[in-house]
């Protein structure tokens, strides 16, 4: 997903009226440490020598690490990875791995947060072919063994919602959806973030 030509200004106006806001003025700098895990959904719509098209469901974790400024903006850095179960290595296993950062705003509502983020990524996408290379999921392949994955660098979109449930810590949702060389993955998860001032 391209970031929209209007995402970056209204991210910049709604930071500067987050920064205006008396809780914003009140609230100290944070270090934040998020774990999530979720499901997720690669759609392969680029296909080539060694990915066919079609949608692969997945399993998904994360871990980040960033900062949020006194005044809301949020910098993040982390891992995402998403991949199928594999059964005993029986079937083909579609494994998507990414090394991104972010920037975003944390807004505040009471207990609730919620955290609109664009990010840029490097990521790679591997097929491992499994015992039974040709599965009921996949039509027979007439290149394996299978090619090299594909990497690459893309854009994506976030946004989290979370409620505080301890001084510093907020539990919630959060979705992430980016357009790749290869087409389009998804994923949503429960997050855990905990802060240290």
């Amino acid at each position: 997903m391209r970031i929209p030509a209007w995402a970056s200004p209204l991210l910049l106006f709604i930071l500067l009226l987050n920064s205006v806001l008396p809780e914003a003025q009140a609230r100290e700098g944070e270090l934040q440490f998020i774990p999530r895990l979720g499901i997720g959904r690669v759609n392969i719509e680029q296909p080539d020598t060694s990915f066919e098209r079609g949608a692969v469901d997945t399993f998904q974790f994360g871990l980040s690490a960033g900062y949020r400024a006194p005044f809301g903006l949020v910098l993040e850095g982390g891992i995402d990875s998403q991949g199928e179960v594999a059964l005993l290595g029986l079937f083909d296993t579609t494994e998507f791995f990414e090394l991104y950062a972010s920037i975003g705003v944390q807004l505040d509502f009471g207990d609730w947060r919620l955290v609109p983020k664009v990010g840029a990524s490097l990521w790679s996408l591997d097929i491992e072919p499994g015992l039974l290379a040709d599965s009921p999921t996949r039509p027979p392949s007439p290149t394996l063994p299978f090619a090299p994955g594909r990497s690459g660098t893309a854009d994506f979109f976030e946004v989290s919602l979370s409620r505080r449930v301890a001084e510093n810590v907020t539990f919630g949702v959060n979705y992430r959806d980016g357009e790749y060389d290869f087409g389009r993955s998804r994923s949503l998860s429960l997050m855990i973030s905990l802060g240290f001032k």
